[in-house]
Formats: structure tokens, sequence, C-alpha cells
């Protein structure tokens, strides 16, 4: 999977493919591989699709993904993601950089309340959460 990140997604994903037994580790370096070569309709789509049917996703997929929608403006798949870490209560970790980039999402698609909701939120504010406040305003 290593080689999606020396620009060989191809293959990469021959490789993966012959895998029978996926882990965490392998879907989020495959995903990270799709992201880092602007294959974000590939790694929304396609490949996140078949990981949350097996795997449930931790943060380091939903950055990736959050990434991927970002760059798509996939507001419907975005949204999606935001349910599953809100509302299902998938016990997603909000670290500083989830939470900065559903801040960051927000303000892409001009919603600031709700940029400023999920601000509000969160106990402990940090200098990028407050960064990412600030600059939607």
């Amino acid at each position: 999977m290593g080689l999606a990140k020396c620009g060989e997604v191809d293959e990469s994903s021959r490789l993966f493919d012959r895998i029978s037994l996926r882990n965490e580790v392998s879907w989020n370096s495959m995903l990270s591989g799709y992201d880092r070569n602007g294959k974000w309709s590939e790694a929304l789509m396609d490949l996140f699709s078949k990981m949350h049917e097996k795997i449930r996703p931790s943060e380091f997929t939903l950055m990736s993904m959050l990434n991927a929608c970002a760059k798509l403006g996939a507001l419907e798949q975005w949204e999606w993601i935001h349910d599953y870490i809100y509302i299902t209560k998938n016990n997603i970790e909000l670290n500083v950089i989830v939470v900065a980039a559903i801040m960051d999402m927000y303000r892409k698609f001009r919603n600031i309340e709700m940029a400023r909701q999920v601000f509000e939120a969160v106990q402990r504010k940090g200098l990028s959460r407050w960064n990412s406040m600030t600059l939607g305003r």
C-alpha cells in the first residue's frame, strides 16, 4: 500500500485487491494513497463505500474522506460522514484535526452557523479550533 504514497496507485490497488484479510491499516493506507494522488472520487465513492461495510472507520479514515469531500465539493457524502460521526454516536474521537475539518467543511459550504455549533459543542477549544472559527467570519 506504500506504493500509493509514491504515486503508484494502480499497482497498489492491484496488490490490495489480492489481500484476503484487510484490516484498518491496509484500508487507511489505500485511502490515504488515493487522497494524496488526487483520486478523491475513487477514494470516496469506491473504496470508502466498500470499507465501511466491513470495518468501522476510524478518525483517520474519516479525515481522508472529509478531505476528499472538500476537494470534490461533495456535500451529500460529507453530510453522511458528519451524521456518522455525530448522530450515530460511533465513538469517533473528535480530535483537533477532525473538528477543524468539520468546521472547515461547514465554512466551505457557507454554513457559519453550523460551524459555530460544532465549535460550541467542543469542550476543549485549542488553537486550531479558534483559528477555524475565526477564519469563517
